[in-house]
């Protein structure tokens, strides 16, 4: 098998060597053709495409999506001292708005003028059965005693008429059964004593993509900023929150970060590359190689899935990072043959069949790791294995075929290296090193054991709360930054219910009130501190309760006034005012929902206006959803709605949804860094075939691990949706640079660990630094989720190099009674990273 490696690669170096152009311009358009399709790629910033379609809140939120067309919002804010200005400022901008297409707002709602007439034309059925009964008690005698009065032989021994109940403190004590969904000022939406009004403008659509919200918000700013807010009031503010903003501005700064990190990831590597090789040219010859494998990984990527998610969006960070090591290590052996005065393609065939085996190795290492992911039931971590182990393939390939292509191509235009003799580079940390492992190792590896030790006691206490349930913490920085997200907690405080309910969607609007009681005893079937749900609404409570209790009694109001019109009209007119008032609401029959205003009906209508199609599910109130735990519990409650009748209904909502991630998360997440961890060491005791070597890379990889581990426990690091993937990813990863420093002291029988920690050491820092970089650049994002990420995956970053410089070599040093023979033989296994362009 080594032997057809060996002739495949010198026949592909004499293929491209005769037929360079031809290559050259086959890889130029290959690249053209897949950046093309690669450019196509759509970014969903949505949580539910991380989990698979058949999920049921992923089905649920998709039909209600269909049916509803979601339930974004935007909110526009305005703020001044004078409410009369915020008032005419409202006024004005629903005028504008209407002149927008018909197909941009669904509706907008910021007053409250209509239900307040409904309710105080009706408002003697929303008040209570004792107390109506007792109004009704309170004018019968009053008009009795006016018609007493009026007789001939009246007396008033009590000089006091009857006092007639206060119709307008009834009105006002119950007009909380019967309101507008948001806090009134004077039937404008607002608090503060109108110093804050706020108007909902729901969007129209089955869908709302990221274009169309930009596209409303953009017209709506357009049409407050035309108004000239200052003209109202100077001090006005006009501000702008929702979910439709939120949208907006979660996938701005998701592409804001992807562009800002891949850029800084670029520069700083490139940096590297050039401190290390000393030349510029270096950059380009890998940039390029780099390009292709992007390129068709991106290609593949939209060809299979057609998008990017928040968790596959910053890829190409990683992969860059990752996959630029093979392309190191084949140019730094390429110029130290270069530097014997070797023809480029002889030193070409050389340094890839140097180099193939170990960098394969590192390569499938790493894919194991993303291969892992495929398992995972959420499907944005799928997709990351994918992509992510496809990318590293691909980039060994292209450091394979591609890489020297392009080198040849370069040399026929200007060598690379100046032949002469090879400079000889000292470095102080690899001495220091060498002699404490060659003098002490016992007090290395003494050491690595009592940090792993440590590391064991910190993690016992901080496994049990490892998991991230604040997710305050993974927000983005930007809403925070442009007050979005502080201006929706404020108006929060004005909706009655949540702002963001889960949904039942009903097809028989029977079926409502029978999905309330059920979400109500389901709720109450739980011990009250595990209680989450605060109130169940469909459109039939918009209805007076108990209206055949009242009736009778609305009738017998109804005849009494009737009859006594005569009378009436002779009262005073504060006894008239108040009687008026109530007759008013003495219509002679049930209110329906027929009767309801589209003020309120219009919540529970779906695309089609068909009234009642939706319940909305409020989370308990003062319980903040933030909380992963509290999320749980309202999801576990809803989730499976079982009615009297058998039926089984499903809520949907960014609840759920949330809810099945941490889930997952919670049980997915051991079995998953496990199975990597064991993957890679599996894979690697069958390449290596010699367990003493095995064991060095395993015991070293283990200690990593715990150490790794501690540190987060110290560092309290939680894990989340994001960014746990790092834990299988520096298995697969962190494991090369093990691998590489072992085998090299092996090759060496371990005369020289100075010799060998300097060239093959120098190698991996460097490999390890763009790793390291590619992560690092992660924690400028505005995503916590990422930074959360980019901040573990550092952490096994230099965890793993740091100990596979230290302890593998002083491990190594207690093995130096291994026979010469099977230093020999493990050697001839895998070629190490030696003699490259460190030396």
């Amino acid at each position: 098998m080594r032997s057809f490696i060996h002739k495949s690669l010198s026949s592909y170096i004499d293929y491209i060597e005769t037929r360079l152009g031809r290559v050259i311009i086959a890889i130029a358009i290959i690249t053209l053709g897949a950046s093309a399709v690669a450019s196509k790629l759509a970014i969903k910033s949505d949580l539910k495409e991380l989990l698979p379609n058949n999920y049921q809140s992923v089905k649920e939120l998709n039909r209600l999506l269909e049916r509803m067309g979601g339930v974004e919002t935007l909110i526009v804010t305005a703020e001044s001292p004078d409410f009369e200005a915020n008032k005419r400022f409202m006024d004005d901008l629903a005028k504008e708005l209407q002149k927008l297409p018909p197909d941009a707002i669904r509706y907008v709602d910021y007053k409250s003028d209509e239900v307040k007439e409904f309710y105080e034309s009706n408002f003697l059925y929303y008040i209570d059965t004792a107390e109506l009964a007792s109004l009704y008690e309170s004018v019968k005698r009053r008009i009795n005693y006016e018609k007493l009065k009026r007789t001939p032989l009246f007396i008033d021994f009590t000089s006091e008429a009857p006092l007639l109940s206060d119709v307008e403190g009834l009105k006002n004590k119950y007009q909380k059964n019967y309101s507008s969904p948001v806090q009134t000022w004077e039937n404008y939406y607002g608090g503060e004593w109108g110093r804050m009004l706020i108007m909902m403008i729901r969007p129209y659509g089955s869908t709302l993509t990221v274009d169309k919200a930009r596209r409303l918000i953009a017209a709506v700013e357009n049409a407050a900023t035309g108004l000239n807010p200052a003209a109202y009031d100077a001090g006005m503010k006009i501000g702008y929150c929702g979910n439709v903003k939120s949208t907006v501005e979660e996938y701005d700064t998701l592409k804001k970060d992807i562009f800002s990190t891949t850029f800084l990831c670029i520069s700083l590597v490139s940096l590297a590359i050039i401190l290390f090789f000393l030349r510029i040219r270096m950059v380009f010859i890998l940039a390029l190689t780099l390009l292709v494998a992007l390129s068709l990984t991106f290609a593949l990527t939209y060809l299979f899935f057609g998008y990017l998610n928040t968790q596959t969006a910053f890829l190409g960070s990683i992969i860059l990072g990752t996959g630029i090591n093979y392309g190191i290590i084949v140019i730094g052996r390429y110029i130290e043959e270069r530097k014997k005065r070797k023809e480029p393609a002889e030193s070409l065939k050389i340094a890839l069949n140097a180099t193939f085996s170990s960098t394969f190795l590192a390569c499938v290492t790493t894919a194991i790791s993303f291969f892992i992911l495929l398992t995972a039931k959420i499907k944005g971590l799928s997709q990351f294995g994918i992509i992510g182990a496809t990318g590293v393939v691909l980039c060994w390939l292209s450091s394979i075929i591609v890489l020297p292509a392009i080198m040849l191509a370069w040399e026929r235009i200007k060598s690379l290296v100046k032949t002469g003799i090879i400079p000889e580079r000292k470095s102080v940390v690899f001495t220091v090193i060498t002699k404490r492992v060659v003098t002490s190792p016992q007090k290395i590896i003494a050491c690595g054991v009592a940090l792993a030790a440590a590391s064991i006691f910190l993690a016992i206490h901080f496994i049990p709360n490892a998991i991230e349930y604040d997710f305050t913490k993974l927000r983005n920085k930007t809403s925070v930054a442009s007050g979005t997200e502080a201006l929706e907690k404020q108006v929060s405080q004005l909706f009655k219910h949540s702002m963001t309910p889960a949904v039942v969607l009903v097809d028989k609007i029977e079926d409502a009130p029978k999905i309330c009681d059920a979400v109500n005893r389901q709720n109450l079937a739980n011990p009250e501190s595990e209680r989450r749900v605060g109130s169940c609404y469909s459109i039939y409570n918009l209805l007076p309760e108990d209206q055949d209790k009242k009736m009778p009694v609305l009738e017998k109001f109804r005849r009494l006034l009737k009859n006594e019109r005569p009378l009436i009209a002779k009262l005073d007119k504060d006894l008239q005012q108040k009687i008026s008032k109530i007759q008013k609401s003495l219509t002679g029959r049930k209110i329906t929902l027929d009767d309801m205003p589209a003020a309120l009906t219009k919540h529970f209508e779906d695309l089609n206006h068909n009234k009642g199609a939706v319940v909305f599910v409020n989370p308990r109130p003062g319980m903040l959803l933030s909380d992963g735990r509290n999320l749980t519990k309202f999801a576990d409650t809803i989730k499976d709605i079982i009615t009297s009748d058998g039926k089984t209904f499903h809520a949907a909502g960014a609840s759920l949804i949330f809810s099945d991630i941490v889930k997952i998360i919670r049980n997915e997440a051991p079995f998953l860094a496990i199975a990597s961890f064991l993957g890679v060491l599996i894979f690697v005791a069958f390449i290596i075939k010699r367990w003493k070597v095995s064991w060095v890379i395993t015991a070293t990889l283990f200690l990593s691990t715990l150490i790794m581990l501690g540190i987060m426990a110290l560092l309290k690091i939680r894990l989340n949706f994001f960014n746990f993937i790092a834990l299988p990813l520096t298995f697969g990863i962190g494991i090369d640079y093990s691998i590489n420093i072992a085998i090299r002291l092996m090759h060496d029988k371990m005369n020289n660990v100075d010799n060998a920690l300097r060239h093959t050491g120098m190698a991996v820092l460097l490999c390890s630094l763009t790793t390291i970089i590619g992560y690092s650049v992660l924690l400028i994002a505005n995503n916590q989720a990422l930074v959360s990420f980019a901040a573990i995956a550092l952490i096994g970053e230099i965890v793993c190099i740091t100990m596979a410089i230290i302890l593998v070599p002083a491990l190594m040093a207690l093995l130096k009674d291994l026979k010469t023979t099977e230093y020999e033989k493990t050697a001839e296994v895998i070629p190490v990273l030696t003699n490259t362009a460190a030396d």
